[in-house]
């Protein structure tokens, strides 16, 4: 189109241009604002929006949205200085729920970590298999802040789950962190049919095979995978998942060993196992494509969660891991120092920085910094 329509763009760019200048006039009418009203304000929009239910700020699809859980925290602080428990105690609970239905949820990969990008129903069950890397750095620090909040080790536990996640599969040799992994991947070893989530699902027969019958059984009744797959038709519209399972925290280990007549202790042994074989199965399947690129935006990031994980939850290495992707940015995407690129991939791009590469950067650096010098 600049190209062939060249004035049509420049009119039509020019038009938005104005309309979101006079969009930010009217928002400095109201710059005074009071901050207890804001922070009203934002405490009742997202408790409007939040679902009871299901945890989440929307229905289908259903975004994360770490940046509202993040919000939740700072409001939680804020109403309990006001002396407002109730409000403040909600605010953590929405939270929780959150953090736990998303957990449960099939958006989380429960067999090799890390989190999909969205649930296309309102259940946290069938994601778009895509995962981001700016997906796992923001839900690293919302776990992490939830952990700090509840006390949970769940939660703990699912942000070591999340690095672990990145580390194996989206970190450069030289220590900088890759952008994402796609949905699709090819169906099969002869790589001519590709699938969504076909790196991901399993058929209950797969399951059996591998973990055998007895143990099988068990791990499917706790993932809830059923021999006619377990995507709702509104999930699944055009049956490209009928017969296979994304596998979702259906039941806990307690209620699992209550359903067999088992000691919690053992099915908690079982599906741990489960989850490793099935981990070393799907590894010989055909890797969904790695978007290689490096981004100077979703690196400050990473930078970010790992370094605040590494406070919180007292792990060394994960400091390592930020200062090693710091590093690289240093060394690769800026002037040793000043001004940054916005990509590399098999070398640097000629793009400079936009504002959210040097805004996330140095976000990044300062969370860096501050475990650093204790």
């Amino acid at each position: 189109m600049w190209k062939d329509d060249r004035a049509g763009v420049m009119e039509r760019s020019g038009a938005a241009i104005q309309k979101l200048q006079e969009y930010i006039e009217d928002e400095q009418k109201h710059h005074d604002a009071p901050f207890d009203a804001v922070m009203k304000k934002a405490y009742d929009d997202v408790s409007n929006a939040f679902d009871y239910h299901e945890g989440g700020f929307s229905g289908a699809p259903k975004f994360p949205r770490p940046v509202t859980l993040n919000l939740l925290g700072r409001l939680k602080k804020h109403l309990a200085l006001k002396k407002e428990e109730s409000e403040s105690n909600w605010a953590v609970a929405m939270g929780k729920t959150t953090l736990t239905c998303m957990a449960n949820g099939g958006i989380r990969d429960h067999v090799g970590g890390g989190f999909h990008r969205y649930s296309v129903d309102g259940y946290w069950h069938v994601p778009h298999y895509e995962k981001m890397l700016y997906d796992q750095a923001q839900l690293l620090t919302a776990y992490v802040e939830g952990h700090q909040h509840t006390g949970l080790k769940s939660f703990a536990a699912i942000a070591r789950e999340i690095v672990e996640y990145v580390k194996r599969d989206l970190r450069h040799p030289e220590g900088a962190f890759y952008s994402a992994e796609d949905a699709d991947s090819y169906t099969d070893d002869t790589r001519t049919t590709k699938g969504e989530g076909a790196f991901y699902v399993w058929k209950a027969a797969e399951i059996d095979e591998l973990l055998g019958k007895e143990e099988g059984s068990i791990f499917r009744y706790a993932y809830g995978a059923r021999r006619d797959g377990n995507a709702r038709p509104e999930s699944d519209p055009h049956e490209e998942l009928k017969g296979l399972n994304t596998l979702f925290r259906a039941y806990s280990p307690k209620k699992t060993a209550e359903y067999f007549k088992l000691e919690e202790d053992k099915v908690a042994e079982i599906l741990e196992r489960g989850r490793k074989v099935l981990f070393e199965a799907r590894e010989k399947r055909p890797h969904p494509h790695l978007d290689d690129k490096v981004l100077t935006a979703w690196n400050g990031l990473m930078i970010s969660g790992l370094a605040r994980a590494a406070g919180a939850l007292n792990e060394p290495s994960f400091l390592e891991l930020a200062t090693q992707s710091a590093q690289f940015i240093y060394d690769h995407l800026s002037d040793k120092g000043s001004n940054l690129r916005r990509s590399w991939r098999e070398g640097v791009s000629t793009v400079h920085g936009f504002a959210s590469d040097y805004a996330l950067l140095i976000q990044g650096l300062l969370d860096l910094y501050e475990p650093a010098s204790m």
